[in-house]
């Protein structure tokens, strides 16, 4: 049990969103392309090694979901920014209008 510690302890720590895409493109054609690699038929040859399947297969749908995300965050703060600097030219020239 000591000996697996070190090891779970990395894989709570491990930050996904940085593995490279070639890895992840060589884990898609070379285990998730196979009918066989699911965590129901890695788990009748070995429990812990499904769950890794499970980790796995994760791993890669998150890949996927995160690659769209990032781009529409980086929007979403540009448009963010364009919209303050708007609602602060809008709020000068109300504010001026309310002065005349």
């Amino acid at each position: 049990m000591k000996k697996t510690q070190p090891f779970l302890a990395a894989l709570k720590t491990f930050d996904v969103s940085t593995v490279k895409e070639s890895l992840i493109q060589k884990i898609r054609k070379e285990y998730l392309s196979k009918p066989d690699f699911n965590q129901a038929a890695v788990s009748r040859l070995s429990v812990p090694a499904g769950a890794m399947c499970t980790w796995i297969i994760a791993l890669s749908s998150y890949q996927i979901v995160y690659k769209k995300i990032v781009p529409k965050k980086a929007k979403l703060k540009e448009v963010s920014s364009t919209a303050e600097e708007a609602k602060s030219i809008l709020d000068e020239k109300l504010a001026g209008v309310r002065a005349a």
